[in-house]
């Protein structure tokens, strides 16, 4: 579904999707595989790139390139490559990791039995606990500076902890507080460089209206194996499951 609702925002031919998003997905784990898939992405990116500039659509890409005259192609790429590679897996993920924690956290169980209330509050909970996007690679440091009582100078190149910095003991000295009500968490990074507006905002829409249709249809989504039992994919980037096995009854096709 991500790959559906981004794949029209910026204007990727349906046919191209599959081949995207696995490639995107791939080229964000930790092995051999990902510098050879990142260039299968940079390759559509690339090729949807020209074709919006001989002929511009209603779409990101379109916009992106009217409004950018000074960019070259390459520069084009790189920066469209930056948010379908952050959007796609991202609200992918937060859709797995909050049906996760709806089917083995107890507090979450009315959700399945139809209140819909506590959806946002599972959403919520996810970008605090086991966010979707872990560590940002990487920025450089403008000037020399000392951050958590470590000498940065002018060049380091930073890795955001965005995981860690939502788990700072210093945030939370009441282990059992919760995190309802609280959105301050960095799951999106924040300032200059931050989300582009309105993207957390898109990706809280495609996620959540995921869920509500998944639990609409299938009520009695049950995890087909132990909790612990599940396999979580290695990458310094994102936490995401390898895959969620789970049962539920077929329900009978609508319409003719």
């Amino acid at each position: 579904m991500p790959a559906l609702a981004m794949g029209q925002m910026f204007g990727l031919p349906e046919d191209q999707l599959e081949y995207m998003a696995e490639a995107v997905t791939v080229s964000l784990l930790s092995n051999d595989e990902a510098m050879a898939a990142q260039q299968r992405a940079a390759e559509v990116v690339q090729r949807l790139v020209a074709a919006k500039r001989e002929e511009p659509g209603p779409d990101v890409t379109s916009r992106f390139i009217q409004n950018s005259p000074d960019l070259t192609d390459e520069q084009l790429v790189g920066d469209l490559m930056v948010m379908i590679a952050a959007g796609m897996p991202a609200t992918s993920y937060w859709i797995g990791n909050t049906v996760r924690l709806m089917l083995t956290d107890d507090r979450f169980t009315m959700t399945l039995a139809g209140n819909r209330r506590s959806i946002g509050e599972a959403m919520n909970e996810v970008l605090w606990a086991d966010s979707p996007l872990q560590n940002v690679i990487g920025r450089f440091a403008t000037r020399d500076t000392t951050l958590g009582g470590q000498r940065i100078r002018a060049g380091d190149l930073l890795v955001l902890g965005l995981a860690a910095a939502n788990a700072d003991p210093l945030l939370w000295p009441d282990a059992g507080a919760g995190y309802a009500g609280n959105n301050a968490y960095v799951s999106f990074t924040g300032g200059d460089y931050g989300c582009p507006a309105g993207a957390p905002d898109l990706g809280k829409i495609i996620s959540e209206t995921a869920i509500e249709v998944l639990l609409d249809r299938v009520p009695d989504l049950e995890l087909a194996v132990e909790p612990d039992e599940l396999q979580w994919m290695d990458s310094l980037w994102y936490r995401c499951l390898v895959s969620l096995p789970v049962t539920f009854t077929p329900a009978p096709a609508a319409g003719p």
